[in-house]
Protein backbone atom coordinates (compact mmCIF):
# COMPACT_ATOMS: atom_id res chain seq x y z
CA UNK A 1 0.00 0.00 0.00
CA UNK A 2 0.92 3.72 -0.81
CA UNK A 3 1.67 5.89 2.38
CA UNK A 4 1.09 8.62 0.53
CA UNK A 5 -0.03 9.52 -3.06
CA UNK A 6 -0.85 12.93 -4.37
CA UNK A 7 -2.52 14.02 -7.74
CA UNK A 8 -2.83 17.56 -9.17
CA UNK A 9 -1.78 18.83 -5.75
CA UNK A 10 -2.25 22.87 -5.41
CA UNK A 11 -2.40 25.66 -3.25
CA UNK A 12 -1.97 29.33 -3.59
CA UNK A 13 -1.35 32.44 -1.58
CA UNK A 14 -2.88 35.23 -3.79
CA UNK A 15 -0.46 35.51 -7.16
CA UNK A 16 2.01 32.70 -5.39
CA UNK A 17 1.68 28.81 -6.60
CA UNK A 18 2.95 27.45 -3.56
CA UNK A 19 2.61 24.32 -4.98
CA UNK A 20 1.74 23.79 -8.37
CA UNK A 21 0.27 20.61 -9.31
CA UNK A 22 2.39 17.86 -7.81
CA UNK A 23 1.58 14.05 -8.53
CA UNK A 24 3.34 12.11 -5.67
CA UNK A 25 3.65 8.42 -4.31
CA UNK A 26 5.70 7.28 -1.45
CA UNK A 27 5.44 3.35 -0.47
CA UNK A 28 5.11 2.25 2.74
CA UNK A 29 8.15 2.22 4.81
CA UNK A 30 10.17 4.26 3.14
CA UNK A 31 12.54 7.11 4.12
CA UNK A 32 11.61 9.76 1.23
CA UNK A 33 13.72 13.27 1.11
CA UNK A 34 12.12 16.94 -0.07
CA UNK A 35 14.92 18.97 -1.20
CA UNK A 36 15.05 22.62 -2.47
CA UNK A 37 15.62 26.13 -1.97
CA UNK A 38 13.81 28.44 0.52
CA UNK A 39 10.47 29.81 -0.69
CA UNK A 40 10.28 26.34 -2.81
CA UNK A 41 6.91 25.30 -1.56
CA UNK A 42 8.44 22.55 0.96
CA UNK A 43 6.45 23.75 3.94
CA UNK A 44 3.33 24.02 1.96
CA UNK A 45 3.13 20.59 0.14
CA UNK A 46 3.82 18.72 4.15
CA UNK A 47 1.08 20.89 5.34
CA UNK A 48 -1.13 19.85 2.54
CA UNK A 49 -0.39 15.67 3.57
CA UNK A 50 -0.74 16.47 7.38
CA UNK A 51 -4.16 17.99 6.34
CA UNK A 52 -2.73 21.25 8.60
CA UNK A 53 -3.76 23.20 5.47
CA UNK A 54 -6.63 22.37 2.57
CA UNK A 55 -5.29 22.27 -0.90
CA UNK A 56 -7.33 24.69 -3.46
CA UNK A 57 -7.48 21.78 -6.01
CA UNK A 58 -5.93 18.09 -6.18
CA UNK A 59 -6.15 15.00 -4.33
CA UNK A 60 -4.17 13.73 -1.34
CA UNK A 61 -4.50 9.92 0.20
CA UNK A 62 -3.01 8.63 3.48
CA UNK A 63 -2.68 5.11 3.81
CA UNK A 64 -5.40 5.09 1.49
CA UNK A 65 -7.65 7.19 3.57
CA UNK A 66 -8.40 11.05 1.71
CA UNK A 67 -7.27 13.22 3.57
CA UNK A 68 -9.15 16.07 2.50
CA UNK A 69 -12.59 14.59 3.15
CA UNK A 70 -11.47 12.62 5.88
CA UNK A 71 -9.10 15.22 7.66
CA UNK A 72 -8.89 13.19 11.27
CA UNK A 73 -9.06 9.62 9.92
CA UNK A 74 -6.19 10.49 8.26
CA UNK A 75 -4.26 12.77 10.97
CA UNK A 76 -4.64 9.97 13.54
CA UNK A 77 -2.21 8.10 11.15
CA UNK A 78 0.35 11.30 10.90
CA UNK A 79 2.68 12.81 13.49
CA UNK A 80 3.96 16.17 12.13
CA UNK A 81 6.99 17.88 13.47
CA UNK A 82 7.24 21.26 11.98
CA UNK A 83 10.52 23.46 11.57
CA UNK A 84 9.62 25.52 14.92
CA UNK A 85 8.12 22.86 16.78
CA UNK A 86 5.82 24.25 19.56
CA UNK A 87 6.64 22.70 22.90
CA UNK A 88 5.58 24.61 26.02
CA UNK A 89 8.93 25.65 27.53
CA UNK A 90 7.30 26.26 30.89
CA UNK A 91 6.23 22.62 31.19
CA UNK A 92 8.63 19.70 32.08
CA UNK A 93 9.68 17.04 29.59
CA UNK A 94 6.68 14.69 31.34
CA UNK A 95 4.14 17.53 30.64
CA UNK A 96 4.73 18.33 27.27
CA UNK A 97 4.20 14.41 26.56
CA UNK A 98 1.06 14.46 28.72
CA UNK A 99 -0.08 17.10 26.98
CA UNK A 100 0.36 16.10 23.75
CA UNK A 101 -0.95 12.68 24.82
CA UNK A 102 -4.15 14.09 25.34
CA UNK A 103 -4.45 16.48 22.50
CA UNK A 104 -4.38 13.42 20.12
CA UNK A 105 -6.81 11.47 22.84
CA UNK A 106 -4.20 8.98 23.73
CA UNK A 107 -5.57 6.79 26.51
CA UNK A 108 -3.92 6.35 29.78
CA UNK A 109 -2.57 2.67 29.18
CA UNK A 110 -1.25 3.32 25.53
CA UNK A 111 0.38 6.28 27.17
CA UNK A 112 2.36 5.02 29.85
CA UNK A 113 3.57 2.94 27.63
CA UNK A 114 4.54 4.86 24.81
CA UNK A 115 5.78 7.80 27.37
CA UNK A 116 8.46 5.35 28.77
CA UNK A 117 9.46 3.60 25.80
CA UNK A 118 9.92 7.31 23.99
CA UNK A 119 11.72 8.41 26.95
CA UNK A 120 14.68 5.57 27.04
CA UNK A 121 14.58 5.79 23.45
CA UNK A 122 15.48 9.62 23.21
CA UNK A 123 17.56 9.53 26.61
CA UNK A 124 15.49 11.78 27.83
CA UNK A 125 14.53 9.26 30.28
CA UNK A 126 16.95 11.10 33.36
CA UNK A 127 15.44 14.59 32.06
CA UNK A 128 11.40 14.18 32.62
CA UNK A 129 11.20 16.61 35.35
CA UNK A 130 13.27 19.28 33.89
CA UNK A 131 11.62 22.44 32.25
CA UNK A 132 11.79 22.14 28.24
CA UNK A 133 12.95 25.81 28.35
CA UNK A 134 15.49 24.17 29.87
CA UNK A 135 16.81 21.72 27.63
CA UNK A 136 19.80 22.35 24.88
CA UNK A 137 18.62 22.64 21.34
CA UNK A 138 19.40 19.08 20.52
CA UNK A 139 17.31 17.61 23.62
CA UNK A 140 14.23 19.69 22.93
CA UNK A 141 14.44 18.19 19.23
CA UNK A 142 14.10 14.99 20.63
CA UNK A 143 11.60 16.21 23.09
CA UNK A 144 9.86 17.65 19.71
CA UNK A 145 10.05 14.04 18.03
CA UNK A 146 8.68 12.35 21.20
CA UNK A 147 5.41 13.88 21.44
CA UNK A 148 5.22 13.93 18.09
CA UNK A 149 5.35 9.91 17.97
CA UNK A 150 3.16 9.92 21.47
CA UNK A 151 0.01 8.71 19.53
CA UNK A 152 2.07 5.97 17.56
CA UNK A 153 1.36 7.51 14.19
CA UNK A 154 2.34 5.20 10.86
CA UNK A 155 3.46 8.57 8.56
CA UNK A 156 6.46 10.85 10.21
CA UNK A 157 6.36 14.24 8.48
CA UNK A 158 9.62 16.56 9.73
CA UNK A 159 10.29 20.00 8.43
CA UNK A 160 13.95 20.06 8.69
CA UNK A 161 14.31 18.41 11.85
CA UNK A 162 17.61 19.23 12.56
CA UNK A 163 18.50 22.44 11.05
CA UNK A 164 20.41 24.56 13.65
CA UNK A 165 21.32 21.29 15.98
CA UNK A 166 25.05 20.23 16.76
CA UNK A 167 26.58 17.27 14.95
CA UNK A 168 26.54 15.18 18.09
CA UNK A 169 22.57 15.89 18.61
CA UNK A 170 22.06 14.96 14.88
CA UNK A 171 24.45 11.94 14.54
CA UNK A 172 21.72 10.48 17.35
CA UNK A 173 18.91 11.86 15.98
CA UNK A 174 19.43 10.34 13.14
CA UNK A 175 20.05 6.62 14.82
CA UNK A 176 16.63 7.39 16.38
CA UNK A 177 15.10 7.62 12.87
CA UNK A 178 16.44 4.71 11.34
CA UNK A 179 15.28 2.79 14.45
CA UNK A 180 11.72 3.81 13.56
CA UNK A 181 12.41 2.90 9.59
CA UNK A 182 13.62 -0.69 10.95
CA UNK A 183 10.24 -0.83 12.74
CA UNK A 184 8.12 -0.23 9.17
CA UNK A 185 7.51 3.44 9.81
CA UNK A 186 7.49 5.94 6.65
CA UNK A 187 9.01 9.07 7.13
CA UNK A 188 8.84 11.75 5.04
CA UNK A 189 11.09 15.07 5.86
CA UNK A 190 13.22 18.01 4.48
CA UNK A 191 16.65 18.77 5.02
CA UNK A 192 18.85 21.22 3.81
CA UNK A 193 21.60 18.74 4.57
CA UNK A 194 23.09 17.00 1.26
CA UNK A 195 24.69 13.79 3.69
CA UNK A 196 21.42 13.30 5.30
CA UNK A 197 19.15 13.45 1.69
CA UNK A 198 21.55 10.73 0.46
CA UNK A 199 20.53 8.40 3.26
CA UNK A 200 16.96 8.65 2.15
CA UNK A 201 15.49 6.43 -0.60
CA UNK A 202 13.79 8.62 -2.72
CA UNK A 203 14.76 12.29 -2.88
CA UNK A 204 12.39 14.77 -4.51
CA UNK A 205 13.70 18.19 -5.93
CA UNK A 206 11.25 20.88 -5.41
CA UNK A 207 11.62 24.35 -7.48
CA UNK A 208 8.71 26.89 -7.85
CA UNK A 209 5.87 24.81 -6.53
CA UNK A 210 6.62 22.11 -8.70
CA UNK A 211 9.06 18.58 -8.72
CA UNK A 212 10.65 18.05 -11.33
CA UNK A 213 13.21 15.34 -9.93
CA UNK A 214 11.64 12.57 -8.22
CA UNK A 215 14.27 9.66 -8.07
CA UNK A 216 16.88 7.60 -5.76
CA UNK A 217 20.06 9.39 -5.18
CA UNK A 218 22.41 7.08 -7.07
CA UNK A 219 20.47 7.67 -10.18
CA UNK A 220 19.90 11.17 -9.88
CA UNK A 221 23.89 11.99 -9.64
CA UNK A 222 24.01 10.56 -13.34
CA UNK A 223 21.39 12.82 -14.31
CA UNK A 224 24.45 15.69 -14.87
CA UNK A 225 26.58 15.20 -18.00
CA UNK A 226 30.31 15.61 -18.59
CA UNK A 227 32.53 15.88 -15.33
CA UNK A 228 32.88 17.82 -12.17
CA UNK A 229 36.44 20.07 -12.00
CA UNK A 230 36.96 20.02 -8.18
CA UNK A 231 38.96 23.58 -7.04
CA UNK A 232 40.26 23.51 -3.80
CA UNK A 233 41.13 27.30 -2.56
CA UNK A 234 40.82 30.00 0.51
CA UNK A 235 38.36 32.36 -1.55
CA UNK A 236 35.36 30.43 -3.42
CA UNK A 237 33.10 33.14 -3.88
CA UNK A 238 36.02 35.17 -5.78
CA UNK A 239 36.84 32.03 -7.53
CA UNK A 240 33.33 31.78 -9.11
CA UNK A 241 33.34 35.65 -9.88
CA UNK A 242 36.56 35.53 -11.87
CA UNK A 243 35.88 31.84 -13.59
CA UNK A 244 32.66 33.53 -14.62
CA UNK A 245 33.25 37.18 -15.47
CA UNK A 246 32.29 38.42 -19.17
CA UNK A 247 34.70 38.80 -22.03
CA UNK A 248 35.58 42.10 -23.29
CA UNK A 249 32.87 41.02 -26.55
CA UNK A 250 30.44 40.41 -23.03
CA UNK A 251 29.98 37.22 -23.78
CA UNK A 252 29.32 34.44 -21.21
CA UNK A 253 32.52 33.78 -19.30
CA UNK A 254 34.25 30.91 -20.24
CA UNK A 255 33.22 28.50 -16.69
CA UNK A 256 29.72 30.20 -16.28
CA UNK A 257 28.96 26.79 -14.67
CA UNK A 258 30.44 27.05 -11.22
CA UNK A 259 29.20 25.44 -7.73
CA UNK A 260 30.01 26.43 -5.08
CA UNK A 261 30.80 24.07 -1.56
CA UNK A 262 32.52 24.88 1.45
CA UNK A 263 35.86 25.68 0.79
CA UNK A 264 35.70 24.38 -2.80
CA UNK A 265 34.17 25.32 -6.59
CA UNK A 266 32.81 22.48 -8.48
CA UNK A 267 33.06 23.71 -12.65
CA UNK A 268 31.41 21.46 -15.26
CA UNK A 269 33.29 20.72 -18.01
CA UNK A 270 33.12 18.45 -20.89
CA UNK A 271 35.55 15.53 -19.93
CA UNK A 272 38.37 14.95 -17.40
CA UNK A 273 41.17 16.93 -19.34
CA UNK A 274 43.86 18.26 -17.44
CA UNK A 275 43.54 20.80 -20.12
CA UNK A 276 40.76 22.21 -17.99
CA UNK A 277 42.48 23.03 -14.70
CA UNK A 278 45.64 24.16 -15.99
CA UNK A 279 43.38 27.08 -17.97
CA UNK A 280 41.08 27.09 -14.54
CA UNK A 281 44.12 27.91 -12.47
CA UNK A 282 45.72 30.26 -14.91
CA UNK A 283 42.41 32.41 -15.07
CA UNK A 284 42.36 32.43 -10.97
CA UNK A 285 46.28 33.09 -10.80
CA UNK A 286 45.69 35.82 -13.28
CA UNK A 287 43.70 37.37 -10.50
CA UNK A 288 45.40 36.53 -7.92
CA UNK A 289 43.55 33.72 -6.57
CA UNK A 290 45.53 31.28 -5.18
CA UNK A 291 44.70 27.54 -5.59
CA UNK A 292 45.39 24.73 -3.36
CA UNK A 293 44.48 21.71 -5.57
CA UNK A 294 42.54 20.67 -8.35
CA UNK A 295 41.06 17.15 -9.24
CA UNK A 296 37.98 15.70 -11.33
CA UNK A 297 35.02 14.38 -8.94
CA UNK A 298 32.00 12.87 -9.81
CA UNK A 299 29.05 15.15 -9.62
CA UNK A 300 27.20 15.35 -6.11
CA UNK A 301 23.70 15.52 -5.65
CA UNK A 302 24.07 19.82 -4.54
CA UNK A 303 25.70 19.83 -8.08
CA UNK A 304 22.19 18.57 -9.88
CA UNK A 305 19.95 20.51 -7.74
CA UNK A 306 21.98 23.69 -8.51
CA UNK A 307 22.10 22.46 -12.11
CA UNK A 308 18.50 21.69 -12.25
CA UNK A 309 17.38 25.21 -10.04
CA UNK A 310 19.31 27.30 -12.72
CA UNK A 311 17.49 25.76 -15.61
CA UNK A 312 21.47 24.11 -16.89
CA UNK A 313 21.47 21.53 -19.25
CA UNK A 314 21.94 18.72 -17.02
Amino acid sequence: MLAVETSGLRRSFGDMHAVAGVDLRIDTGELFGLIGPDGAGKTTLMRLLTGVMSPDSGSVRVFGVDAVARKSDAGMMVGYMPQRFSLYEELTVDENLEFFAKLRSVGREDFTRQRDYLLKFTGLDRFTKRLAGKLSGGMKQKLGLACTLIHQPRLLILDEPTTGVDPVSRREFWQILDSFLHRGMTIFLSTPYMDEADRCTTIALMSDGVLPVVDTPQHIRTLVRGTMLEVVLSDPLRAKQVLARPGPDGTTGAYSRVHILGDRVHIRVDRPDTAYADDVRRILAGSGVPVDRTGFVPATLEDVFVSIIKKEQV
